[in-house]
């Protein structure tokens, strides 16, 4: 019974483990994302 709720706990926090990494890094792509498209938006501004 010890081990089943010690797996639980090791899978519980190797979710939330995956899950702050994921939004790190998602907010990470849109950054570039974001830049990306003001530059692309900048180019097609005539001057």
């Amino acid at each position: 019974a010890m081990n089943k709720s010690r797996l639980k706990y090791c899978i519980f926090f190797h979710y939330l483990l995956f899950f702050v990494m994921m939004t790190k890094l998602s907010a990470d792509i849109l950054d570039h994302l974001d830049i990306f498209i003001l530059e692309i938006e900048e180019l097609q501004i005539p001057q």
